[in-house]
């Protein structure tokens, strides 16, 4: 598209350029010709030669305004790809934040099970909110929630489908009650995976054919 309109923009400039130094020529012509003339025939070459000189200006006029569409449409193909630069970029920093907290949540996910099973059964009861033992676990929960929303809200379709996939193999991070259960590990590692993929595909501007992780 880009090159359609500077092809067509220096088309339009060598045709006003022959126009406007067919024109000088004409005159010149005219010009010679009226002092070899009678009166007569000087008016109708003198009145010839401002048809002329209109056909020359309609003539620059018309090419100073594709001139100015071609400035438009470079301009917005321009804003264009700038727009989807961007947009691409704060995609990947998003997926990639995403990606980087659910692994960390996850794998918080098990020790902390882990430390839950260890403990005695009356100390397991009273765990809150502000137990140690479960520090580490309600802040990867908290920012696990953060990224998510950021998912929903700067990444694609695909990209918010697959990130729900992925926290449904988590415990719930949407600061309801807390919740303490078994992860998959084949599951979590399908739906990171097929996450992964979204982001290879919409990240780069030109991605592989195949995204695979």
């Amino acid at each position: 598209m880009l090159w359609l309109i500077v092809g067509i923009s220096a088309a339009v400039a060598v045709m006003l350029f022959v126009l406007i130094r067919f024109s000088v020529l004409i005159r010149e012509t005219t010009a010679l010709a009226s002092s070899l003339t009678s009166p007569k025939k000087a008016r109708e070459d003198k009145n010839r030669d401002y048809k002329i000189g209109f056909i020359s200006a309609g003539s620059a006029l018309f090419g100073a305004f594709i001139g100015a569409l071609a400035s438009l449409g470079v301009t917005t193909l321009q804003l264009h790809a700038d727009l989807d630069k961007d947009a691409r970029a704060k995609r990947a920093e998003v997926y990639a934040a995403f990606l980087d907290v659910a692994d960390r949540y996850h794998s918080q996910t098990l020790e902390t099970n882990q430390t839950i099973a260890s403990l005695p059964p009356d100390k397991r009861a009273r765990l809150t909110g502000n137990s140690p033992e479960i520090a580490a676990f309600l802040k990867l929960r908290s920012e696990f929630q953060g990224q998510i929303n950021q998912v929903y809200v700067y990444g694609s379709d695909d990209g918010w489908e697959r990130a729900r996939e992925l926290a449904a193999w988590l415990p719930d991070s949407n600061m309801g009650e807390l919740e303490f259960r078994d992860v998959s590990e084949s599951g979590f590692s399908g739906a990171y995976n097929a996450l992964l993929q979204v982001f290879c595909q919409e990240a780069p501007a030109k991605p592989r054919d195949k995204c695979q992780p």
